[in-house]
């Protein structure tokens, strides 16, 4: 792990895991500290839910397609 300090009117400090590439900011002033590993996680899990929902959609339109093959069919016959 490198860590690089800077001090002035803030004392600030960036760790960096050369491991994978993470980068974490940390500050002394009331500003929140930025954490990209919990931004990524956060990321994820909203891609997992947005593709969870879209393959619910994907499956109501084909069964939606599938009803009105289904109607099309029975009405041709009529």
């Amino acid at each position: 792990m490198q860590i690089n300090e800077q001090s002035n009117h803030q004392q600030s400090s960036i760790i960096q895991n050369t491991n994978t590439g993470s980068l974490i900011m940390e500050s002394n002033d009331s500003a929140p500290s930025f954490d990209a590993v919990q931004r990524v996680k956060e990321l994820s899990y909203e891609l997992v839910k947005v593709r969870s929902y879209n393959e619910s959609l994907e499956k109501d339109k084909m069964d939606l397609i599938k009803e009105k093959n289904k109607y099309a069919s029975e009405t041709y016959q009529l």
